[in-house]
């Protein structure tokens, strides 16, 4: 069997909202936990798709009636815990995908792009400043779910 140092993880969004299906917010929260530390004993990092958090808010319009609410609720929970980095107090999340092509292959980032990457930024700054100020990851959560 060959150690491996380091490696990556990224859960796709039917991962996560079949991880969370009829669990209890508290239950996910206590399950991300376990699976962090099974995680972290196996070098395991794990980082969120700016892709899979916005399929998982597009159903939180649907209200709280609607058919995918309380699983992409608890979903977007699940992987803001699981992607969190509790030492740099800040999400890990994966870097627009466009940027990995165009930059390398025609050393331009289409304009359209930059300002996404640069308004998703500002909206992670202001997570991440009042998860500093909380440090409770839930509560904000519940603050941006209305």
């Amino acid at each position: 069997m060959i150690a491996v140092k380091n490696t990556a993880v990224i859960f796709d969004t039917n991962s996560y909202r079949n991880f969370v299906i009829g669990k209890s917010t508290n239950t996910v929260l206590t399950d991300i936990q376990a699976l962090r530390e099974k995680e972290r004993e196996k070098n395991i990092i794990a980082f969120g798709s700016q892709v899979v958090g916005m399929e998982m808010l597009a159903n939180l319009a649907e209200g709280p009636t609607g058919f995918n609410y309380t699983d992409c609720l608890n979903g977007v929970i699940a992987m803001a815990h699981h992607c969190f980095d509790y030492s740099d107090v800040a999400p890990r999340i994966i870097p627009h995908p466009y940027l990995h092509i165009t930059r390398p292959f025609f050393g331009i980032i289409p304009p359209v792009i930059e300002q996404r990457s640069q308004k998703l930024k500002w909206c992670n700054f202001g997570l991440q400043s009042e998860l500093y100020k909380s440090r409770n990851i839930s509560s904000v959560l519940k603050n941006f779910s209305g």
